[in-house]
């Protein structure tokens, strides 16, 4: 391997380390789009030089479906996926089905887990949801409950006192 081989995967280390310790990547979809950008491009300088570099394609995938919205990560993933495939092949490696079926499945099976998993994520969300409906609901039906117990405490009160009165009243008689 070259020392600008090296340098260019020091480099893209560099950048994914930065990116995923600064806040503003895990805040600003804006800052985390321009930082898996800049990712994308020191991994781009690596791959033209050396083909082992598209096993990082895999990585990438994820990232991008993750950080980029919906309609933008799976074009990048795609984009991704080819220049990792025309990399290898413009090295001098032999064409096989290995080349091409090793970033296309990479690419599938990232796809398939992310969308899997912000389906489970949106799931969790709406039973959160209703389950904080439930705790408000129950709330308010004991709050209703202890109401109507006061209320029916004070009419028995009421009742007592008014059969004492009408018993006082009527002895008087």
């Amino acid at each position: 391997h070259s020392a600008a081989g090296t340098a260019a995967a020091a480099v893209t280390g560099a950048v994914y380390a930065a990116g995923s310790h600064l806040p503003p990547v895990r805040t600003s979809r804006r800052a985390a789009a321009v930082w898996l950008g800049v990712l994308g491009a020191s991994w781009l300088v690596m791959l033209c030089l050396t083909a082992e570099a598209l096993w990082v394609a895999f990585p990438l995938y994820f990232l991008q479906l993750h950080l980029l919205p919906a309609r933008w990560s799976l074009p990048a993933v795609a984009l991704t996926a080819g220049a990792a495939i025309l990399s290898y092949v413009g090295h001098g490696a032999a064409l096989n089905p290995g080349v091409f079926i090793g970033p296309l499945l990479g690419a599938a099976v990232a796809v398939a887990t992310v969308l899997g998993y912000q389906a489970l994520y949106r799931e969790s969300e709406r039973r959160r949801r209703l389950i904080e409906e439930l705790i408000a609901t129950r709330a308010e039906l004991a709050a209703a409950e202890r109401h109507a117990g006061t209320l029916a405490e004070r009419e028995r009160l009421a009742r007592e006192i008014h059969d004492t009165l009408a018993q006082g009243l009527s002895s008087i008689q």
